[in-house]
């Protein structure tokens, strides 16, 4: 997992550095006053939090953390300071981006903590099942989605299994009769709604969301019907697929056709077939 840490002082960086020496899971990208760099490696590699120092010559640590949302939506921020801070006014720019601070000196036992919860959010594996109905599994707790769309938006970036959906696509699928100017209004309010689900659970993770697209993030998640198409055994398809979504009736064709051309045992069964 990557974190990034940024300090203007090397001598705490090294400092935090030493801490993480033990810990395989964490690879710390340590920056000093190279900014730009530290965002240009945030565009272009999966990074799950930014230790920011709050206060620093060129740019406060609070703006940098806005620039870090802007190009990953969900990175978690974890200030690093010496003194108390006003969380309820960072939190009010943040937002809940905001994991926590972590102060100089640096105690090992605390940053351990902090590290701990981020990796185990960072691990948690997000269970979709598509064959019948859709649903969304956090271990046996069923995610509770508060809109039908935005559940239903989901389901179609597991369907794409980590393929890019554009707006326009997404549009087509769920809002294929509505005018281009409310599907898009829709959209944005199916997106939002889905985000804050997925953040009430702590799993906002598992999407990617970039300027009108949207892809899944399948390293954090398990489905029905990857291990399907990927032959796990044991995995069956009962001929109902997604339902009863209408832009999913092609891919349940297609499963059903690929069932009925397999051996028996992976085949439908006559209690299973539609």
């Amino acid at each position: 997992m990557n974190i990034i840490v940024i300090d203007d002082e090397k001598a705490p960086l090294l400092t935090f550095a030493g801490h993480l020496l033990d810990n395989a899971s964490v690879t710390a990208n340590l920056f000093t006053t190279q900014v730009e760099e530290a965002l240009e490696f945030a565009a272009t590699h999966d990074v799950a939090a930014v230790f920011l120092d709050i206060v620093m010559p060129k740019i406060s640590g609070i703006d940098l953390a806005e620039k870090f949302i802007a190009i990953c939506p969900d990175i978690k921020i974890v200030f690093i300071t010496g003194y108390a801070q006003n969380i309820e006014e960072i939190r009010a720019r943040i937002g809940e981006n905001l994991y926590d601070f972590c102060y100089k000196p640096y105690d090992a036992v605390r940053l351990n903590s902090i590290l701990a919860g981020i990796v185990n959010a960072a691990g948690t594996t997000v269970t979709f099942r598509t064959f019948s109905h859709f649903d969304c599994f956090i271990g046996d707790r069923p995610v509770d989605f508060t809109r039908a769309k935005s559940k239903e938006l989901l389901a179609l970036l597991v369907d794409r299994r980590g393929g890019t959906v554009t707006m326009e696509e997404a549009i087509a699928c769920l809002w294929p009769e509505k005018q281009v100017e409310l599907a898009k209004k829709l959209y944005r309010d199916a997106v939002c709604r889905l985000r804050l689900t997925l953040q009430k659970y702590h799993i906002a993770h598992i999407i990617d969301v970039r300027r009108a697209r949207l892809a899944l993030k399948t390293r954090y998640c398990a489905c029905d019907l990857w291990d399907f198409l990927d032959g796990r055994e044991g995995v069956k398809f009962g001929g109902e697929y997604l339902r009863p979504y209408e832009w999913s009736t092609e891919r349940e064709n297609g499963l059903c056709a690929l069932a009925a051309s397999l051996p028996t045992e992976s085949a439908l069964s006559p209690t299973d077939a539609p």
